[in-house]
């Protein structure tokens, strides 16, 4: 994230990290994608992955208050 962030209950500067993704092959960031998901029967979701946007997370050291976003990349 570009910019400190505040956090919005106790207006302690949030630390940025992100939220690890579990899937078959390790770990990966989780994603971002605009619609209502449709099924696919052979990889569970279709999805466009030019569509997709990381996502990263923001959280409050003191009252530990999470704050997601998915901005894209410069």
């Amino acid at each position: 994230m570009p910019q400190q962030l505040d956090c919005l209950r106790c207006h302690t500067p949030m630390v940025d990290g992100f939220v690890p993704d579990h899937w078959d092959r390790g770990y990966r960031l989780p994603f971002w994608h605009p619609g209502e998901p449709e099924t696919s029967f052979w990889v569970g979701l279709k999805m466009d992955q030019g569509l997709c946007i990381p996502i990263r997370t923001a959280r409050c050291p003191d009252c530990g208050y999470l704050a997601f976003y998915a901005t894209k990349q410069p």
